[in-house]
């Protein structure tokens, strides 16, 4: 399995050691990055970094380790803002999102991802309407979509 990001990584490891903690520590506060993280992860401790200030790191770490689950103010925050966000992405949307961010073609990406290039297009017309995206360039989809959390 390729893997695209620490979300990726996540996933692996909760496959292979299903019993082990983990604690995510990230920058990224988008609802929508969280609530993947913890559809995916489901982390037994969620930090956002902004959010442990003044050696809150360690108390985080070890509230997580003794009392799980922990989840920074940030997180749980995030996960209420979730529940207005109407959008929904599966697997290959973001695979798309990524090979466009990485400059693919179009014949690229329907080799990478096993889908026709009119998929591909059908894909990509999805997701500007889904992410709001009114010009047709494929750079303001990849900018929203970063914007958003997706990728």
């Amino acid at each position: 399995i390729e893997m695209y990001s620490g979300v990726d990584l996540g996933m692996k490891i909760r496959k292979l050691y299903p019993a082990i903690t983990i604690i995510v520590i990230t920058a990224y506060d988008s609802p929508i990055r969280i609530k993947s993280i913890m559809n995916n992860i489901s982390p037994e401790g969620f930090i956002i970094k902004g959010d442990t200030l003044h050696g809150g790191l360690v108390s985080a770490i070890e509230q997580t380790l003794n009392n799980p689950p922990y989840y920074s103010s940030t997180v749980l925050g995030g996960l209420v803002d979730f529940a207005n966000v109407n959008i929904t992405l599966d697997k290959l949307d973001i695979q798309l999102l990524i090979q466009l961010d990485r400059g693919r073609t179009m014949g690229e990406i329907a080799e990478q991802l096993f889908l026709s290039r009119s998929a591909i297009v059908k894909r990509k017309q999805k997701l500007k309407l889904q992410l709001e995206i009114e010009s047709g360039n494929d750079r303001d989809l990849i900018n929203r979509a970063y914007e958003l959390g997706f990728i």
